[in-house]
């Protein structure tokens, strides 16, 4: 029998990834998730390198603010995080959204579903334009949008990229809320192991 690549294992692996809405009580996952981050990509996640206090200090200050954080497990530990925050008093209706995925989980998908995830959000939240902003250097990112037919403005270092939601309709509406209470039915039974069977793909 010929072996599988592994690379095509993990791809195998991400696609089933569980992707739900985080809460406060994962603050602590979602610090760990940033500070295993290497330089290199805290700076294209911020924008600028970031000590291990000022990414502590922005995971509290986003789970303060109007904002919704997604995020994707795999291998037992929180490996990517959307964050959508809204900009408030901005017309049309407009949130940023930011990315971040560990680099051994890096092009098998999770960002396109983490996106998709995030976009399903903000058409429930009442938001119709997604801005993505990040370094002109960061290529996944610039890919992610280009992917989405995201309009895409750059300067000499930072590049814009605008969204437009789709046309919020019920289904959208009811699988966002269908997926934050079965997202927070798992997170109340997580410390019983064997106690909830993963949330299906299709949620995220």
């Amino acid at each position: 029998m010929q072996d599988v690549p592994q690379h095509s294992i993990l791809d195998q692996d991400l696609a089933r990834a569980e992707i739900r809405r985080l809460w406060p009580s994962d603050r602590p996952e979602i610090l760990g998730h940033f500070l295993r981050l290497d330089a290199e990509n805290r700076r294209l996640r911020f924008g600028a390198p970031m000590s291990d206090d000022a990414v502590a200090r922005h995971v509290r200050e986003v789970m303060k603010g109007p904002a919704r954080l997604y995020g994707a497990y795999a291998d037992g530990r929180l490996r990517a995080v959307a964050e959508l925050c809204l900009i408030e008093t901005t017309t049309p209706p407009t949130a940023e959204a930011a990315f971040s995925v560990e680099p051994d989980y890096q092009n098998h998908g999770i960002g396109d579903r983490l996106l998709q995830r995030a976009i399903t959000a903000a058409c429930a939240w009442g938001v119709t334009r997604v801005l993505l902003v990040c370094l002109r250097e960061n290529d996944r990112m610039l890919r992610l949008a280009r992917n989405h037919a995201a309009r895409l403005e750059m300067d000499a270092d930072i590049v814009a990229a605008s969204l437009t939601t789709p046309r919020l309709t019920r289904r959208a509406r009811w699988r966002d809320r269908a997926s934050d209470i079965l997202g927070r039915i798992r997170l109340a039974f997580r410390a019983v192991p064997g106690s909830m069977p993963p949330l299906p793909p299709s949620y995220g």
